[in-house]
């Protein structure tokens, strides 16, 4: 797998609040709750969550 691929397929933590549309703080909040994705690390300081994963939780929340 070429590595923009995977680039395409992750949110980065830092991100993660702009990709859900909340504040930074509430999507640290997030991380911890039952049901949210789960996190993945891509290096020693760098960790994501899937994309396919977050769109499908975010459906889920759209009821």
């Amino acid at each position: 797998m070429k590595a923009n691929n995977v680039g395409s397929r992750i949110v980065r933590l830092k991100d993660l609040g702009d990709y859900l549309s909340v504040s930074h703080g509430t999507a640290q909040q997030l991380l911890g709750q039952p049901g949210f994705p789960g996190v993945v690390t891509l290096g020693p300081r760098s960790k994501g969550v899937l994309k396919e994963e977050l769109d499908a939780w975010l459906k889920t929340r759209q009821g």
